[in-house]
């Protein structure tokens, strides 16, 4: 009986062990060199400070996660998605990750603040060519962070770069 439960345990730590090593999460890396898990606050909404929002709400759009994305994107009042209608809120993040997702890699290259709110510079780099857009954050409840808005249209063209 002993062997028969040894071998079981055997077995089954074998098991896990394979099943740990064949899932992973994904982890978008800035160009600085940090690994940027949007899934680090997943249990809270916004992030613990301005900058860790920013990566939190970059990070998210380039892993095409629109729920981890409405996490991190709110307002004074807290996240959008429990401000904006459901269908409106997933169109607007549509939006905004499509044009985000598209990079091959980012960098914060300034912070300013504008209105008493942080205000990032972001580089967007697709293929060849490298645009900035902005990323203005916000305080919200419970001292967490939330990106209220990003500028779009300097971006438009970073995910219409052709191949060569």
């Amino acid at each position: 009986m002993n062997a028969l439960r040894a071998a079981a345990r055997f077995t089954l730590s074998i098991a896990l062990t394979a099943f740990a090593a064949c899932t992973s999460q994904q982890v978008v890396t800035s160009s600085s060199g940090t690994a940027v898990s949007p899934s680090r606050d997943a249990a809270l909404p916004g992030a613990s400070s301005p900058r860790a929002a920013v990566d939190r709400f970059i990070a998210s759009a380039k892993l095409q996660d629109i729920q981890e994305m409405a996490l991190a994107w709110g307002t004074s009042q807290g996240p959008s998605r429990d401000k904006v209608d459901r269908s409106q809120l997933e169109r607007r993040i549509l939006i905004i990750q499509s044009y985000l997702s598209c990079y091959e890699k980012y960098e914060i290259t300034g912070q300013a603040t504008r209105n008493n709110q942080p205000v990032f510079d972001v580089s967007l780099t697709n293929k060849r060519i490298t645009r900035a857009t902005k990323l203005v954050t916000v305080q919200g409840p419970d001292n967490r962070w939330f990106v209220e808005s990003t500028e779009l249209e300097p971006i438009f063209d970073v995910c219409h770069v052709k191949q060569k």
